[in-house]
């Protein structure tokens, strides 16, 4: 197999790619093999005719058509590897000559862009101290009250606080909405996240009450609210004593459970305060470092995958993209566009990380990936979808890049020793 490659701008190469026909032979057969197997010919078993048979009975244009994708991926796989490329994305593969005797053709792909890093082990960020205010653990004590709470029918109108069940019709210009139509939907009043006008148009209201009113969506259209109110529920918060904690676990007191919530927040503010400045750390290093060019694909693709990861937080949220869109007022080619600076900074970031851990020889082990995928597989069902997919390779690589990013994290909280603030 001949090949030859040459390096192009914008971290690019063009491979070529030619073959013999001896070369080309074991895959002519491998595919006759093949499709003898699903095509009966006549006077041999199937999977058992020579190629030069199935050519004969089927076609050349058939053996072709089989063979055509293992040649050029198996192929393209070795002269990437003999040439040391590291490439990214799908290759633009155009065919030269298409013979039974001769088969060329070249192959454009996208390199992964290098990276000159800059000097990282002297990096200081300074930690900020960290503290938890008596508010903060009141906060926390009051939700983990509310999740205790008692509920109790009331026959009273509705009041703060209050829990009231209700069914909904949401209209605009006299016609239900797609999804406007509400059953025993519970609502708390007081809760920040109600829709503006909730509390004050159901405040007052009694079980078989009817009331209806204007009011704005989440995307800021005005629409019509018609509620039916089913039952009131009070609240009832157990106390903050003593007997409320050891009703938690193994607490002796309520300062104990106090303690153990302030131990909690803490953990959680050092850990955040960690992550800020391992990033202010890459950071630092982003504007130290040198970045080869980057190949056209590399920014377009990378933003469709932040699209995509906004389209799922909207959608696991209960809503619609058209509508987040009609609410922030932007189109997806705005959003798109904003994305682009996002985009090239998580790819820095990842260049970042694939230079530390070759320069420190920080590597991700076959059973690291293997137990990572296990503990994933423990938390689905498994699906025949499932099973596919982590059996993939790309899943395989994207838990491989999680843990890479992780230990090379790790790596750099032990560089960042600098002075509190």
């Amino acid at each position: 197999m001949d090949t030859s490659c040459t390096r192009l701008p914008l971290s690019q190469a063009e491979i070529k790619v030619a073959l013999t026909h001896d070369e080309l032979l074991p895959y002519f057969e491998e595919s006759a093999k093949h499709l003898s197997e699903k095509k009966e010919i006549k006077g041999f078993r199937p999977g058992r005719a020579p190629f030069s048979v199935v050519r004969d009975s089927l076609g050349m244009d058939a053996i072709w058509s089989h063979a055509l994708h293992d040649i050029i991926s198996r192929t393209l796989a070795k002269a990437v590897f003999d040439n040391t490329l590291e490439t990214l994305g799908q290759p633009e593969v155009n065919v030269l000559t298409q013979k039974e005797d001769e088969f060329s053709y070249t192959a454009k792909v996208d390199l992964v862009p290098s990276v000159e890093l800059g000097e990282y082990k002297d990096i200081k960020v300074d930690q900020k101290d960290v503290a938890i205010a008596d508010e903060e653990i009141t906060r926390t004590l009051d939700e983990v009250r509310a999740m205790r709470a008692k509920h109790k029918v009331k026959e009273d109108s509705a009041a703060l606080g209050d829990i009231v069940e209700l069914d909904m019709l949401v209209s605009q210009n006299g016609v239900v909405l797609e999804d406007g139509t509400v059953k025993g939907m519970r609502v708390k009043l007081g809760d920040p996240l109600l829709l503006k006008g909730f509390d004050e148009n159901i405040q007052g209201k009694k079980k078989g009450d009817e009331h209806a009113f204007g009011s704005s969506l989440p995307d800021g259209r005005d629409a019509h609210f018609k509620v039916t109110i089913n039952e009131v529920y009070a609240v009832y918060m157990p106390e903050v004593n003593d007997d409320f904690a050891k009703s938690l676990g193994a607490f002796e007191n309520i300062d104990d459970l106090k303690e153990k919530i302030k131990e909690n927040l803490l953990h959680e503010k050092n850990e955040k305060e960690s992550q800020r400045r391992e990033l202010a750390a890459l950071d630092i290093l982003m504007g130290k470092s040198t970045f080869g060019e980057f190949p056209p694909s590399l920014i377009p693709g990378e933003v469709d995958k932040m699209m995509e990861e906004l389209k799922s937080d909207v959608e696991q949220q209960g809503g619609k993209f058209e509508d987040y869109l009609s609410h922030i007022k932007k189109t997806e080619d705005e959003i798109r566009k904003e994305m682009e600076v996002g985009a090239e900074r998580r790819i820095k970031m990842a260049l970042l990380m694939r230079g530390i851990s070759k320069k420190e020889g920080i590597i991700v082990l076959e059973s690291e990936i293997e137990e990572d995928i296990n503990a994933y597989c423990a938390t689905k069902k498994a699906t025949p979808e499932i099973l596919t997919q982590v059996k993939s390779p790309q899943f395989h690589n994207y838990i491989k890049s999680i843990l890479l990013s992780k230990k090379v994290t790790a790596f750099v909280r032990t560089l960042i020793d600098g002075t509190k603030e």
